[in-house]
């Protein structure tokens, strides 16, 4: 008796800092692959932000049985497969379903080597494919993959909006975070 259990790709979420990526006044997204390639292969995320599931993102990771592991652009999350159909999962995912990253910054000097606006700090940025209730309708969604987003000031949340996000997150969940991920099973606009 064979038994085996297969896991595929769900989503993959890539944060590609252009001042670790970019070599002198060459920009990495005009790069060659191989150029690029070469940039990332020194490239690691983790070396000043730390991505972290929501204590109740991950209860539902773990009842998904589903996988969340960090690489060095990003993130990605497996999803166990049927093991006669690799496109099902095995536990059903719901289109209310969604799952929310912590972002915290590990480099207290971050905000030196980036492009944000200093006068920002201790505001929350939130990147999702559906927009927070409370968010104004312009608020930008992230897009699909091979679409580079550069991350500006448009991703702060307004007051209102930041309040009912933080509210809905744990005690633990809510110290020194610098950004949200929150990925809905379905997104507004195919996004």
């Amino acid at each position: 008796m064979t038994f085996s259990i297969k896991y595929k790709p769900l989503f993959t979420v890539n944060i590609l800092h252009q001042y670790f990526l970019n070599k002198g006044n060459d920009d990495f997204f005009t790069m060659t692959e191989e150029e690029k390639n070469k940039q990332l292969a020194d490239y690691d995320v983790s070396n000043f932000m730390r991505i972290t599931p929501t204590a109740e993102s991950y209860q539902v990771l773990k009842n998904h049985r589903m996988v969340f592991k960090v690489v060095n652009t990003g993130f990605v999350v497996w999803v166990e497969v049927s093991e006669d159909q690799d496109t099902v999962p095995l536990i059903p995912l719901h289109n209310s379903l969604e799952l929310t990253f912590l972002l915290t910054l590990l480099d207290h000097t971050f905000i030196n080597f980036t492009k944000l606006d200093a006068s920002n700090t201790g505001k929350l940025y939130f990147f999702s494919n559906v927009r927070p209730n409370k968010a104004d309708p312009g608020f930008p969604l992230i897009k699909k993959s091979n679409s580079n987003q550069v991350v500006n000031d448009d991703y702060i949340l307004n007051s209102d909006a930041q309040a009912e996000i933080v509210d809905g997150l744990g005690d633990i969940d809510k110290l020194h975070v610098f950004g949200i991920i929150r990925m809905c099973m379905k997104g507004e606009n195919a996004s």
